[in-house]
């Protein structure tokens, strides 16, 4: 008989309601803004908009010995099927979610060693409802969120693959970069889908 396995932490941790700071990600590190060519270039702001496969540069802290600068790109969002996750125990409002796949790219352009952190974006499902990456307590080779390998140094480069569930057969309509600390009440970085 197979064995199911269980989601890490159940579905309701990866739910949460939108108040702009309420669902977040690591934004702020002291690290000097990132420069091209010897000119100095500027982070992207909150509330910038963009398309698949724009990148938006980014300011990342996993704690006060992992910081650095991303550049950070979705390239996607995949919708999947509740069919997806069959060899998980699922509860019925997990089997009643939207799945969707983000996949973004992560590359080190900064000075810090980030490996071993998490990237995190959001999934926009309504103007009043975020949801984060379901974490599993297993890989799922579907789509595996994972953290950065270590090392993860200037210049190194990684794929990311988060799962979303939508509530109530919801629908993924953006990914989303949330900011923390001091910049938490700002608008988040948004790749809109198509």
């Amino acid at each position: 008989m197979l064995n199911r396995r269980v989601l890490a932490g159940g579905v309701a941790a990866a739910m949460c309601a939108t108040l702009l700071a309420a669902c977040s990600s690591d934004d702020s590190s002291g690290e000097p803004s990132p420069t091209l060519g010897g000119k100095e270039s500027l982070f992207t702001p909150p509330g910038t908009n963009l398309s698949f496969d724009e990148s938006a540069v980014i300011k990342f802290s996993a704690g006060p010995k992992r910081q650095s600068t991303i550049d950070l790109k979705v390239t996607g969002v995949q919708k999947g099927s509740a069919k997806d996750l069959a060899e998980f125990d699922l509860n019925k409002a997990a089997r009643d979610s939207g799945v969707y796949y983000v996949r973004a790219t992560v590359r080190n352009v900064g000075h810090g060693d980030l490996g071993g952190a998490f990237v995190k974006l959001y999934a926009k499902v309504s103007d009043t409802l975020v949801v984060q990456p379901v974490i599993f307590g297993s890989t799922f080779g579907k789509c595996n969120y994972q953290p950065l390998p270590k090392p993860f140094g200037a210049g190194k480069r990684a794929d990311l693959c988060m799962v979303m569930l939508a509530p109530d057969h919801g629908t993924v309509s953006a990914a989303e970069w949330r900011f923390t600390g001091s910049a938490s009440d700002k608008a988040p970085i948004t790749w809109e889908k198509p």
